[in-house]
């Protein structure tokens, strides 16, 4: 259990003073001198800060406002949003105008005195201060998941520790002094959430061991933890499904919910005084689901992130004044490559996000109704990430994650020798070494979107082999003549395989189910494909013809399997199963019964981290994928594995060896700072 510090002010509590809040439509308006449809009309179209009572607790009113709050949101509002409304009083008007001469008739007098410096001073607009980036932390180890309190003076987060064993969640104050640790779980936890009245956090806690996601709330001083869900979340899918977002009224947390190992994730609400469950969200079965909810700051509309295929967009969905959908989501975001982090301004009117574009990580921001297109704020270069914004909007808070993705080469059988392949600012991920060993095949965002790359083996020469089609492209890999790339493709929203020239050519689409068909490998004779599928309700390993006779298409598994690759000698297929951790598994060609190989575990947060060999299979493991992993060969010979080497940099997506086991090809990162900072003066 945490100790208060001293340091630390008390948690933000709802502003109270006598004469402060408005309990009405009416008193709002009258506060506001407008009418009452006006500011109603104002609250849903640009954000008037209202808030609602609890669902459930409606005796009364069903409204109150801050005077504060109010007068915050004036200051911000451009004039013609406030001022086009109901025509005042004639008595107004006739005040207007008298007040009107008074002015010009002192103003001539100013300028005659030679008070020109007077009306330049009234004339003049508030100066900009220019944005400024501060670093909030700069400790040993990641810091990650910013979020700011209520009152804009702390920032909650989580970091691995001066031991650099485990992320726990902090808080610390934007002015400096050393942070509280409010948590001492087993397992790691992460995207921590202020209570709009500051005094508790939400946050997740992952449950050693299995498919498992705690939701729990902290005392932001320290104190008891209390549990308020518990969700089975897809293991594969759990870095990709973060994010809490707290309801204006402190009652509910909108935070993703699954009932099932392989359902995708939707939203839901939960109350921390009654701990009741109340769905926001069903996504359909072939999407991966949906993550990141943000509420705006009237309580009134959802943003989130949605991946209908497997790249994510932000999704809005209306909320009536009981919290419930007011209608179906609609989409905000065409992102090519995904866009990520959702976060309202402060004034409701916008959402900022997250985006790759031409390689940059980017942040953008479009209006919530989508009235214009999506425009750069500020590029904060490839290393930004977890982002927060401060509820006054002001603020802005990021991690720093380090550098793209790349590929590296390392010798075997000692794998003394380690060089980077393909050096550039952007990522590229998924390399596989082609059957003469002289070309890779990767991925790669250095063009818009993900595509298919091919170069030499020292990644010279690099071309985009798939330009013209679509713009996803995902894991390739070489017929056993080498003259055949087969890809995953997106065509219309959906995910299936294709196929084309290694020089480039015409792409052929093999199949075209309307399932989710993935992971693509050729058989060494080159008759058939294998490729993962939830066509049967799960991700199973199947294969199809390769001529795209998607008729003979034969399902192989059926306890699951992702990542089929067939051996050497063309008897077997290896696969991925996802659990707690990756287990390798096989079944014969031809199907039958499925078992496991060896006892050893792949990093369970990848599904493409194996590779087969002539002597065994390679597969990269850690404990900490953001800090370290280690390369092993699982020999056949032996059937046990040998640690080949550590390699002390963030471990990414894919693994491959070359034909005669002499170097593997596999993703990594060089670690960022993983310090938190700070934009001050966003606008």
């Amino acid at each position: 259990m945490a100790t208060p510090d001293s340091r630390l002010p008390k948690p933000a509590k709802a502003v109270s003073f006598p004469g402060e809040r408005l309990d009405s439509w009416k008193d709002i308006a009258r506060y506001l001198n407008r009418d009452v449809r006006t500011v109603q009309r104002w609250e849903e179209s640009s954000g008037l800060p209202v808030h609602r009572r609890a669902p459930g607790r409606l005796k009364g009113n069903p409204v109150y406002a801050y005077k504060s709050e109010l007068e915050t949101w004036l200051r911000q509002t451009p004039p013609p949003a406030v001022e086009t409304e109901a025509e005042p009083s004639p008595a107004v008007n006739t005040f207007r105008k008298r007040s009107r001469v008074l002015w010009v008739a002192v103003m001539v007098l100013l300028l005659a005195a030679g008070g020109a410096t007077v009306w330049r001073f009234v004339r003049r607009q508030p100066s900009v201060h220019p944005l400024r980036v501060v670093r909030l932390t700069s400790y040993p180890g990641q810091e990650r998941h910013p979020a700011f309190s209520p009152d804009g003076k702390q920032i909650a987060f989580a970091w691995d520790g001066a031991k650099q064993d485990n992320f726990d969640i902090y808080v610390k104050l934007l002015d400096g002094g050393e942070p509280l640790r409010l948590t001492t779980g087993p397992t790691t936890e992460g995207w921590p959430a202020w209570s709009p009245d500051g005094r508790l956090i939400a946050f997740w806690r992952f449950v050693r061991d299995t498919p498992y996601v705690d939701v729990l709330t902290v005392p932001a001083l320290g104190g008891a933890e209390r549990k308020i869900l518990q969700f089975r979340c897809p293991v594969q899918s759990q870095e990709k499904f973060p994010g809490l977002s707290w309801m204006p009224d402190g009652k509910w947390i909108i935070t993703p919910y699954a009932t099932a190992s392989d359902a995708p994730a939707g939203l839901a609400l939960a109350s921390i005084e009654t701990l009741e469950i109340r769905p926001l969200t069903r996504p359909r079965a072939d999407t991966t689901g949906d993550c990141c909810p943000a509420i705006s700051p009237n309580g009134r509309k959802l943003a989130f992130l949605r991946a209908e295929g497997r790249t994510p967009n932000i999704f809005i969905l209306p909320l009536g004044p009981d919290y419930r959908p007011a209608a179906e989501p609609t989409q905000l975001t065409r992102e090519s490559s995904g866009a990520a982090n959702p976060m309202w301004t402060g004034d409701g009117r916008e959402v900022l996000y997250v985006a790759i574009r031409d390689g940059v990580r980017t942040l953008f921001r479009v209006p919530q109704d989508a009235s214009r297109p999506a425009s750069p704020v500020e590029s904060m270069g490839p290393t930004g990430i977890h982002w927060a914004i401060s509820t006054r909007g002001d603020r802005l808070a990021y991690a720093d994650a380090g550098t793209s993705p790349g590929i590296w080469r390392v010798e075997l059988p000692g794998g003394n020798s380690l060089s980077r392949v393909l050096p550039s600012s952007t990522a590229d991920i998924a390399p596989e070494i082609a059957p003469d060993g002289k070309r890779i095949a990767f991925v790669s965002d250095r063009a818009r979107g993900w595509r298919v790359w091919i170069s030499g083996s020292d990644g010279a020469n690099a071309f985009d082999i798939a330009s013209a089609y679509g713009l996803y492209q995902g894991q390739a890999r070489w017929s056993p003549d080498g003259s055949q790339i087969v890809f995953e493709c997106r065509n219309e929203g959906n995910d299936d395989v294709c196929a084309m020239p290694a020089g480039g050519g015409v792409t052929r689409r093999l199949t075209r189910h309307p399932a989710r068909d993935c992971f693509p490998s050729w058989s060494r004779d080159g008759r058939w494909i294998y490729f993962s599928s939830n066509r049967s309700g799960s991700l199973q390993v199947w294969k199809a013809p390769a001529d795209g006779t998607e008729t003979g298409a034969v399902q192989l598994t059926k306890g699951g399997g992702i990542s089929p690759v067939e051996s050497v000698d063309g008897t077997t297929v290896y696969f991925a199963r996802q659990g707690p951790s990756a287990s390798i598994w096989k079944v014969l060609v031809g199907g039958g019964e499925e078992s496991q190989v060896g006892d050893f575990r792949v990093n369970g947060r990848r599904s493409l981290n194996f590779a087969v060999g002539a002597q065994g299979i390679y597969y990269a493991s850690s404990s900490d994928p953001l800090h370290w992993f280690e390369l092993w060969l699982y020999r056949f010979s032996t059937g046990k594995p040998e640690r080949i080497r550590r390699i002390e940099k963030m471990f990414w997506q894919g693994l491959s060896v070359s034909p005669d086991d002499g170097w593997l090809l596999f993703v990594a990162a060089e670690n960022g700072s993983g310090d938190l900072q700070m934009v001050e003066n966003f606008r």
